[in-house]
Parts: C-alpha cells; structure tokens; sequence
C-alpha cells in the first residue's frame, strides 16, 4: 500500500485554507506534526496535524466517515451521531468529549469535509464546529 499524506484541520468557525505560512510548529513526533495558529472566531486556537500513513485515502477518508464509532479510537470520545451525511464526503455530527472533574464534559456539532488530491494522493479533512446548530444542552 502507499503511503498518504494526510492534513487535519480542527477549526471552530467557518475559515478558508490557508498556506503553511500561517501555521506554527508545536510538537514533533513520531513522524507526527502539529501546528496551531490563532483562530479569527475562537478564542480556542485552530490546530492543524501532519503525517504519513501507510495505507489508502479511501481507507482512512472511510474511518473518518465512520462517526458512530469514534468513541472506539478518539480520545476522550463518550457519544459520537451522525446527524446528517450531506454527501459522501460531507457529514454533519454531534459528539461529546469527557473532562476531568470538576469540569463538566463538553458536547458539539461539527460539519466535516474531506476533499481528495489524487495527483499526490493525499487528502484534507476539515472539521468546523456548529455553534449554533442545536439548542446547548444544559446539563454539559
């Protein structure tokens, strides 16, 4: 299998993809790098992951995919729904992220797109937070 190139973009507003110029290094790892960059929308900054898997686009776009199961492999996951496939490559899901106590657990809804370069065979993954999707839910 080859190996992909994959970029994972967590923004909490709607933003446009930006050039690594923008971005700051934070952590390099095991072949893993991890940029943030204040957020124009958020007071929580935008990060932005690097890496090379071993593996296909459309394996790891249909992990992705699989929201129901994200509390399997994503860490501090307790719920995770999709709400809405708006197509085969866009979803709309509600998850619920555990913290330590004394903070109660955080809850959102966020639009994910995944969009393929197949001339490099890599792929970019943004996740932006839907504020206002849903009423908030008091007991979070």
């Amino acid at each position: 299998m080859k190996a992909l190139y994959f970029c994972l973009l967590l923004l909490p507003g709607f933003l446009p993809v930006s050039d690594k110029s923008d971005w700051t290094l934070r952590r390099e790892k095991d072949g893993i790098n991890i940029y943030s960059r204040p957020s124009d929308y958020s007071k929580v900054n935008d990060i932005r992951v690097d890496m090379d898997l071993t593996g296909t686009v459309e394996q790891l776009a249909a992990v992705l995919r699989d929201v129901n199961n994200y509390t399997d492999w994503v860490y501090a996951t307790r719920t995770s729904t999709m709400i809405k496939k708006v197509s085969e490559n866009e979803v709309i899901y509600y998850a619920e992220v555990g913290t330590p106590w004394p903070a109660a657990n955080r809850d959102y809804y966020a639009d994910m797109k995944i969009t393929f370069n197949p001339a490099n065979h890599s792929m970019n993954v943004v996740s932006m937070g839907m504020k206002d999707y849903q009423p908030e839910k008091k007991d979070l």
